[in-house]
């Protein structure tokens, strides 16, 4: 029977137990790398918006019912509110990105709109009649009611990649080493 020889040095056994200790004392605030966290997220978030979807591209704006006469926008990109919304906050155990718009949670999972809608009278001019041009006049369109069914497609926002995980990761364990 052949056997494996250990010898452990008491100055190891001392030198790990400070290390251990160190870990231990860092690990209790680690607020630093939870900012560190912070910023990888928005940054991700941000990243997110401008390539118009990460890692799968967002459905095109021509492709929503929703928004069909507005094909040269970018999608989540109209007013710019959503986008400058976006915030990071961390504590010393926790960080996040998000954003504090009502209608982000729409966009960010998808809604299908099915309601019916009061339409007050009003005037429209119009200059074709069954798909034939007519000279332009001004027509009188009585109050009525009108059914909207209108789907918004998920269009995942707040979300990180695997890469910025293992930045992240690497943050933290960088921390608790003492780097």
């Amino acid at each position: 029977m052949s056997g494996v020889r250990l010898t452990i040095d008491i100055e190891d056994l001392i030198e790990l137990g400070e290390d251990l200790e160190g870990i231990s004392n860092r690990a209790k605030d680690c607020s630093v790398p939870m900012k560190i966290a912070a910023q990888i997220l928005e940054a991700s978030v941000i990243q997110n918006f401008e390539a118009g979807g990460r890692p799968s591209p967002w459905t095109p704006l021509a492709e929503s019912t929703l928004l069909a006469k507005a094909p040269k926008r970018k999608a989540l990109i109209d007013s710019g509110r959503l986008f400058d919304s976006i915030t990071s906050r961390f504590d010393a155990e926790s960080a996040g990105a998000g954003t504090n718009v009502v209608y982000a949670a729409v966009h960010q999972f998808g809604h299908k709109f099915d309601k019916t809608v009061d339409v007050p009278e009003h005037e429209r001019r119009i200059s074709q009649a069954f798909g034939k041009p007519i000279a332009p006049k001004t027509v009188t369109v009585r109050a009525h009611k009108m059914k909207m069914n209108t789907e918004v497609p998920a269009r995942p926002f707040l979300l990180a990649q695997d890469e910025d995980i293992e930045d992240i990761k690497q943050a933290i364990i960088d921390y608790l080493r003492g780097g």
